[in-house]
């Protein structure tokens, strides 16, 4: 299993404070950004939103779907988790799914 971090900053997120952003979570997580064509399209395509709300200084803040979903190996999607989260659902979900791939 391995989670993705992507970057909806799309100006001011580079390599250096999406690796930031990254370890902030978990050190694990693979960050990605992408183009606004294909952000757009991802987004729209999975039915999740993002909108810059403020800024401060050099700071962008956003507003943005929390969603979690769960892709399986072939590219399909098999979990949509929405807040506020159950850890123990998920984690029962995830252990299952796993399994069946063994």
């Amino acid at each position: 299993m391995q989670v993705l971090f992507i970057s909806v900053d799309l100006e001011n997120d580079g390599i250096v404070t999406l690796r930031k952003y990254v370890e902030y979570f978990n050190k694990d997580f693979i960050g990605l950004s992408m183009s606004s064509k294909t952000l757009e399209e991802l987004t729209k395509s999975v039915g999740v939103y993002f909108k810059k709300v403020s800024s401060t200084d050099d700071i962008d803040f956003y507003d943005h779907t929390g969603t979690v979903f769960i892709v399986g190996k072939d590219s399909r999607l098999i979990g949509i988790y929405s807040p506020p989260f159950n850890e123990k659902n998920i984690k029962n979900d995830i252990t299952q799914l796993l399994s069946l791939n063994d």
